[in-house]
């Protein structure tokens, strides 16, 4: 059986070759201009960041559980993808890349999801979006 140790280990190596494979993807150069290069293209950048994007929000979940993290919270942890994907689009700003640039926002809520699910799983979407009550002078 593997601990826990050996399974963090595994998801940082995978979240690096996720992380190069995406700096690879964006770095290319278009030598043709195809439609189907195109679809091509678009489908591996969408995996690329998408394993980023989900094994980052299993390291967070990680972290949400040993920390007791709030379900809110976990949501908002979801921010710091950013982290990692802003320095991919440091030094490749070609005008082509913006839409990739401007889909990574819908990356941060989808790593938020990740790790609340993974986080709080016995909580449904309505327990977990739900508003707090609010604070009583006289508890129940």
């Amino acid at each position: 059986m593997r601990t826990a140790r050996s399974r963090i280990i595994g998801i940082l190596a995978a979240l690096f070759i996720s992380w190069w494979a995406s700096y690879w993807l964006i770095s290319l150069t278009p030598l043709r201009q195809a439609i189907l290069f195109r679809i091509g293209f678009m489908c591996a950048v969408v995996c690329a960041f998408g394993a980023l994007t989900v094994l980052w929000g299993l390291l967070l979940s990680y972290a949400a559980r040993n920390r007791k993290w709030s379900p809110l919270t976990c949501r908002k942890s979801g921010i710091s993808v950013l982290l990692l994907i802003a320095p991919l689009f440091a030094f490749q700003m070609r005008s082509e890349l913006f839409p990739i640039f401007y889909w990574s926002g819908g990356l941060a809520v989808f790593a938020g999801y990740v790790c609340r699910k993974l986080a709080h799983p016995e909580l449904s979407d309505d327990e977990a979006y739900a508003s707090e009550p609010p604070l009583t002078l006289f508890p129940k």
